[in-house]
């Protein structure tokens, strides 16, 4: 069976040489053909790497909403109409998170009528200072409290609470009250225009986008994984793989609710099925680089130096397939690896336990390569949606439900303890005496407190303190741009230019790259305002309002339940422990019972387990992105990251290894579990312990040297031989 399974992609690769030569016969018979392949080519760049980037479409049709409803009006000379546009066409764009055609047209219904009622009220309160706050105060938290029925309302409300603040900053005593209402409607409108096109004109591109990004990750984290093989270091391996593991998770995750959305609606298109063969394909991917550890010694590095060579150029080159993979079809291309030639390793007694280790790394590097050759000719098929990676807090359909319902719900949450009630109520507190503090001391633009305040403001203090820190970056620096360019007085049409330019980069970074999109936005604003002829009087303004509008966030979440990533950590280690736990005692009784339930249980634990594994994880870059973390606490952290990997690649064995029902695997699982019942009976006792972390930083030298002994498994373990492994790991951890 392993014979043949290595002969696949080998025969897939003798196909597709057949198919080129007969390609190029035919292209010597037929004139038409040279056109065709220009017409490939052409196809191939579009799909590069780089170009794929600037190709998303969601942030294309972002930008192209924006420019085409703001710059006609520019050229026209009603400057504001078209600022209130384009900023109703951002608003619409913030609050378009649903993936179905259907809960689109119903999300854009409840957006649109949202955006005009409140833009008409701050119109008409505007001059009311006392009703005014009130007002701001208590829509905000209502809006801010929506997402506790759903992602996709919690989105509809964050936009109306940004369109409400664009309406402050454009309102004008000289205006209609009906002006800004409907030229901000209207801009809602346009997006909606925009987007119904491209989902008519390219149906599933966001999806297929998000798939890309999927592959890119994956690709990056296999490559991460082949460099302690040429290189020396262990740690920073660790860290960089985990760092992409967590990226790659919440890619993956949010493809498979969009799929899950639509699967759930009715759809049935071959798209989908493409795509959850795809997800198949990168799952198994994901779960073979989560084994692959390898890291040579250095003597063993220099002695068999071009055998760990040519292992790390095959795997750069697995990872350039992973990346060279095309959303919506299979056309990527695989490497032609002789994996039996690639095994022959060196033969070195004094060596050889490092030997089994990176024969194990190939053995791993040839599973992923067979995944990608049954996804290279997988056939189309649609099937039932993958069980959820994520909680069911993101499930995106809001079921419509009785008033008296959704009340008893919304009071249910009014404590520090829910995280809807916790940033509702920093939200509304930073809007409220945001606009106090702009009226009392009569700022000039400084609605744009308000903005600011809003985008910062994050649910923890780790996240909020981050945006604080890019935001500041990408607001200095734009300025010093915009002096220049008050210095040298640019032209008119050089301001539409970089109107339009800053706009475009702004969509293609506001979800990743947060500074440059700030960076962009103090550009383009300058530029709107420039055109309108009040472009030299936003330089002071723009910064102090910046700095205060940075402030109110960390002080709110600092005195409001901060969820310091140092104090909640031990919790989320307590529910990961708890997690595997789970794991063994569902593996005990489905081996017990043999049931088709049972079975799905364990699949739907161990995908707990991983995600638990990665939030553990995403608490120490939390933690790291605080005000001043210690050293000492964060090394402690990842110790027990590392422990938890260490912990969940064992269970990925011991879940894809052969199984049976002997007397001595039963008994060895009621060791296992007694252990981790212990170890969990002793993290309830110690984890609100304030000398948690110096504790076992007082021990990280005699942890570490077990931890690397226990990653470097080698050979076909059985399932006892993992159960010892894992007892010996959570009696690291139990120390």
């Amino acid at each position: 069976m392993q014979a043949f399974l290595s002969m696949t992609p080998r025969k897939t690769l003798i196909d597709d040489k057949i198919q080129r030569n007969f390609s190029s016969q035919l292209t010597a018979m037929n004139p038409l053909r040279p056109r065709l392949n220009h017409w490939r080519q052409i196809y191939r760049l579009l799909h590069h790497p780089a170009l794929r980037y600037v190709l998303n479409l969601r942030a294309n049709i972002a930008s192209l909403s924006f420019i085409t409803c703001s710059l006609p009006l520019f050229l026209m000379g009603q400057v504001t109409t078209g600022i209130a546009l384009s900023l109703g066409s951002i608003a619409c764009g913030l609050a378009d998170t649903a993936s179905v055609s259907r809960h689109r047209v119903i999300d854009f219904v409840i957006t649109l009528g949202l955006f005009f009622l409140n833009s008409l009220a701050v119109v008409l309160l505007f001059s009311h200072t006392a009703a005014f706050v009130a007002y701001i105060g208590l829509s905000s938290f209502f809006l801010f409290m929506l997402a506790l029925y759903s992602p996709r309302l919690g989105g509809i409300g964050f936009a109306t609470i940004l369109l409400g603040i664009y309406t402050m900053i454009l309102h004008s005593p000289t205006l209609s009250i009906w002006h800004l209402p409907l030229a901000l409607s209207i801009g809602a409108i346009w997006y909606g225009l925009w987007q119904w096109l491209a989902n008519r004109t390219l149906p599933g591109q966001e999806d297929r986008d998000l798939l890309y990004e999927i592959f890119q990750s994956l690709g990056r984290k296999l490559q991460s994984h082949a460099w302690p093989l040429t290189h020396s270091g262990d740690y920073n391996t660790f860290v960089e793989t985990a760092r992409l593991r967590a990226v790659y998770s919440a890619k993956f995750n949010a493809l498979q609710n969009r799929v899950n959305q639509q699967l759930s609606a009715g759809e049935n298109r071959p798209e989908l099925g493409r795509l959850l063969s795809a997800m198949k394909a990168a799952d198994s991917v994901s779960e073979q680089t989560r084994l692959m550890h390898f890291t040579p010694s250095p003597a063993f590095q220099i002695a068999h130096s071009d055998w760990l060579e040519k292992i790390d150029r095959l795997t750069r080159e697995m990872a350039e397939s992973l990346r060279s993979i095309k959303p919506g079809n299979s056309g990527f291309t695989l490497p032609d690896i002789d994996f039996t030639a690639l095994r022959q390793a060196p033969e070195d007694d004094s060596f050889r336990r490092e030997s089994l280790l990176a024969l194990g790394f190939i053995d791993k590097l040839e599973l992923i390569y067979i995944a990608l050759a049954e996804l290279k000719t997988d056939s189309v098929h649609i099937c039932r949606p993958h069980p959820a990676t994520d909680s069911g807090a993101h499930h995106c359909h809001f079921s419509w439900r009785t008033p008296a319902m959704l009340w008893q719900r919304f009071i249910s949450q009014m404590t520090l303890d829910s995280s809807y009630f916790r940033h509702a109520l920093r939200g509304a507190l930073c809007l409220t005496v945001g606009l106090i503090i702009v009226r009392w001391y009569d700022l000039e633009f400084g609605f744009w407190t308000l903005m600011t305040s809003l985008l910062v403001l994050r649910p923890n203090l780790s996240m909020t303190w981050s945006r604080l820190l890019h935001r500041l970056g990408g607001t200095l620096s734009g300025l010093a741009v915009v002096a220049l360019m008050l210095h040298w007085q640019v032209h008119s049409l050089t301001l539409l230019l970089v109107f339009c330019l800053a706009a475009i980069v702004f969509f293609h970074t506001s979800a990743r790259q947060y500074g440059i999109s700030v960076f962009c936005v103090t550009l383009f604003v300058f530029s709107g305002f420039a055109l309108n002829g009040q472009g030299n009087i936003i330089l002071l303004p723009r910064l102090e309002n910046t700095l205060l509008g940075v402030a109110l966030p960390i002080i709110f979440v600092f005195f409001i339940a901060p969820g310091w990533q140092k104090h909640a950590f031990p919790s989320q280690l307590l529910n990961t422990v708890n997690g595997y736990l789970g794991y063994l005692t569902t593996l005990k009784q489905q081996l017990q019972s043999g049931s088709q339930a049972d079975a799905a249980l364990l699949e739907e634990n161990f995908r707990l387990c991983v995600r638990n594994d990665t939030n553990l994880f995403d608490h120490w870059l939390g933690y790291l992105a605080e005000p001043r973390p210690r050293n000492k606490t964060s090394e402690a952290i990842v110790l027990c990251c590392r422990s938890s990997n260490i912990m969940l690649r064992l269970l990925t064995r011991l879940h894809h290894g052969p199984r049976d029902n002997s007397m001595a695997l039963q008994q060895a699982l009621d060791l296992t579990i007694s252990d981790f019942t212990h170890l969990l009976e002793g993290l309830q006792r110690s984890h609100t312990s304030p000398h948690f972390f110096d504790y076992l930083s007082d021990h990280q030298a005699e942890i570490t040297p077990k931890l690397k002994e226990l990653e470097h498994q080698s050979g076909q373990l059985t399932m006892i031989d993992i159960l010892h492994y894992l007892r010996q790991e959570v009696e690291i951890l139990g120390r």
